[in-house]
This record gives C-alpha cells, sequence and structure tokens, in this order.
C-alpha cells in the first residue's frame, strides 16, 4: 500500500522542477539615492551609492554629478568628507535651503551613462494643542524603570487622510547663573515608549489583513488619522526619565556651580502614504523579531526612477515643554 502512496508523490516533486538561468553579470549598474529630510532643517543630507550585481559601492571621485532643484530654482550641493577617513558604501552630500510647507525638490544624479532622478513635496503641518506630563513607573525588559508620560493633543490636518511620525528631543542650555553667560548647549533625541498607546503600538490603523505588521515593532512612531480624522486625539507616550532629565552634560572648572534649563520638543511630523509605508517596512526589515526563512520578504518603497532607493520631506510641528531650572555644582570647579 505505501508504494502506490510514494510513488505518486516521488512524481510530482520531480515535475515540480524547473531550470531557471540567471546571469547576475547581464544585470545593469543602479544609482542609489537615499534622503529623508525635515522642512525648518537648513542642511539637508544626500546618500548616494552605486549597486551592482556583486555589492553597494560609494560612487568613483569625480564621477557623479548631483543636482538639486527647489522649486524648480538650482541649489548648490557639496560633498562631505568623512573626517576619519572612513571606508563607507555611499557618498553624502549636503544642500542648505530654508525649506517649507509646500516646497518641491528635486535630485538627479548622473554617473556615466546612468541616471536616477527622485522628487518630493512639503505638505502642510498639522499642530500640538498641549501637553500634559506626569512622572510614574513602567515594566521595561521585566525591569521597573522611572518614566515621564505625555499627554499630547493632536490635531489633524482637515479634509484630507493623514499620515504623521511622532518623535521627541531634549535641549539642555548651561549658564552660569540663572540668566547669566551661556556656557554650552546640546540637543539629543529621545527615545519614546509607545506600549500605551494603541496607534502606536502598531503603527495603526493596520491598513491590510497581513498578520506580520500586526505583529512587528513601530520604531519610527508612525500612524495615521483614520481614528481622529478631521478632529483631536489625546496621544500617551513615555520616556525614561534619564532621557528627559540627561545629565549635567558638561562640567566648567571656571564656575563653582551653574544652571541647567531642559526643554523637551515634541515633534507631530506630517508625512505622506509612501513614508508611512517605507518606515513601517524598515522598521520590520531592521526588528530583531524578524526572520528571513520563515517571513515574507520585505519590499522597501521606492521612488527612484531610474534607480533605487526612497526620497522624502517632513513638515514638523513642535511644541516645547519646559522644565524647571536645575542648579548643579560644578565636580572641576578650580578657583586658582
Amino acid at each position: 500500500m505505501k508504494k502506490y502512496i510514494l510513488l505518486p508523490l516521488m512524481l510530482m516533486a520531480t515535475a515540480c522542477l524547473n531550470d531557471i538561468k540567471y546571469s547576475p553579470k547581464d544585470i545593469e549598474p543602479k544609482i542609489v539615492i537615499n534622503s529623508i529630510m525635515n522642512t525648518g532643517d537648513t542642511v539637508h543630507r544626500v546618500f548616494v551609492s552605486i549597486s551592482n550585481h556583486k555589492n553597494v559601492l560609494p560612487p568613483e571621485s569625480g564621477k557623479l554629478n548631483l543636482r538639486v532643484t527647489v522649486n524648480g530654482e538650482p541649489v548648490s550641493s557639496a560633498e562631505k568628507k568623512d573626517p576619519y577617513g572612513r571606508v563607507k558604501t555611499f557618498k553624502e552630500f549636503q544642500f542648505k535651503a530654508e525649506l517649507g510647507p509646500g516646497d518641491k525638490i528635486g535630485i538627479v544624479a548622473d554617473y556615466g551613462r546612468l541616471q536616477a532622478s527622485a522628487e518630493c513635496t512639503a505638505l502642510q503641518p498639522a499642530s500640538i494643542s498641549k501637553a500634559d506630563t506626569l512622572s510614574g513607573k513602567t515594566v521595561i525588559e521585566g525591569e521597573n524603570k522611572d518614566v515621564m508620560r505625555f499627554r499630547v493633543r493632536l490635531k489633524d490636518r482637515q479634509g484630507e487622510k493623514n499620515w504623521y511620525r511622532i518623535t521627541m528631543g531634549r535641549k539642555n542650555e548651561a549658564f552660569s547663573e540663572n540668566e547669566g553667560e551661556k556656557l554650552s548647549e546640546g540637543e539629543t533625541l529621545i527615545n519614546i515608549i509607545g506600549k500605551e498607546d494603541y496607534l502606536l503600538d502598531d503603527g495603526t490603523a493596520n491598513e491590510t489583513n497581513d498578520l506580520f505588521w500586526m505583529t512587528s515593532p513601530n520604531k519610527y512612531k508612525v500612524f495615521n488619522d483614520s481614528q481622529f480624522a478631521d478632529s483631536e486625539y489625546d496621544m500617551k507616550i513615555m520616556a525614561l526619565t534619564s532621557d528627559i532629565m540627561g545629565s549635567s552634560f558638561d562640567k566648567f572648572p571656571s564656575y563653582d556651580e551653574f544652571y541647567l534649563h531642559t526643554h523637551i520638543n515634541i515633534n507631530l511630523m506630517s508625512i505622506d502614504e509612501m513614508t508611512f509605508k517605507y518606515l513601517k517596512e524598515l522598521s520590520a526589515l531592521t526588528s530583531d523579531d524578524y526572520d528571513t526563512f520563515l517571513m515574507e520578504a520585505i519590499n522597501l518603497e521606492q521612488n527612484v526612477k531610474g534607480g533605487l532607493g526612497f526620497v522624502s520631506i517632513a513638515t514638523p510641528y513642535t511644541f516645547t515643554v519646559t522644565l524647571p531650572v536645575r542648579k548643579f555644582k560644578s565636580i572641576l570647579y578650580n578657583p586658582h
């Protein structure tokens, strides 16, 4: 009986085999352009690589011509050299421009007979009307951690479907006395913990029935307005108290004491649908839970014509929470 069962199975297995001719050397090299810009920034970065059948390499010096336009007007760009001379798979270019809502950015790269181009347009901003704070604790990786919670009231852009990203940063300013000489300042990004808000917990509203997206992390804190279209929404986010408060970050031997002003900037970024999908896919691809053998392949969104890569621009609305001024004693103070 077993012979009658196994023979058809063996025939079926052999019948499914096909030879597929694959000649990687015949694949045309591609220019790769990647850039995610923000309005409000004055310096913008563009990363360019050359992809061939073997690997990804930086363009050869002197062969790449990069052109940037803002609303059709050319803007000069320059390669940024690595100060440490490190070997990278790309070259970084920078251009200066004060970009605002409605501005259209174009990037064209020529490399020998290859050409690639991309365009993106800055959206109008949404807004944040208020933010409340509360200190507390939460469990992170099995440990109780001190956190600061924020309830942030978001106001949706009216009359259209919208996609957003929320980020947070800390700006510290040190003064010799409460309103005296500024000694230094610095800005740092803060990791947002979004597990208490269902929009951030999975990047909802999930627009596919793909089970994988339902379980993937939302590393870049993206979401859409399907749950609060044309209205407001109180988003619940938090961050480690150590990240919020930071440290004195500078020691000043010429001063016995100094004062630290801390400002927390909450940024609501207006992005387009393609950027939303790209950041979701990138979040899943870089997740520790992603298994290339067990899970389906992830194809990152691309919008570069004639090449590969992704170019976009976000429009932030920033709401600032100012913390009470803190006084520090300098451990390096030397009166002599």
